[in-house]
């Protein structure tokens, strides 16, 4: 699936307006299809996008509160430097 970035996220979602922008109007199944398929995207990306919002929270709440040395829970996923 290569790299999960906010970037690569933005650029499927303009990826799946160029799709949903050359359908065939008069081909109506194309274009249901395309619809349901823009419609999972947009959710799909919606819960990326939440997701991402929790970790900046919790990396800003970790920071302001206890400072950088404070080990959050595991759920939270949180690390210290960059992910390769």
């Amino acid at each position: 699936m290569g790299k999960k970035t906010l970037e690569v996220l933005n650029d499927k979602l303009f990826a799946q307006l160029d799709r949903l922008e050359a359908v065939d109007l008069k081909d109506s199944d194309a274009l249901v299809a395309e619809i349901n398929r823009t419609q999972a995207t947009v959710n799909i990306s919606r819960m990326v996008v939440d997701n991402a919002a929790l970790i900046l929270r919790a990396h800003m709440a970790r920071e302001n509160a206890f400072g950088s040395n404070y080990e959050m829970p595991d759920v939270l996923q949180i690390e210290s430097g960059k992910k390769e």
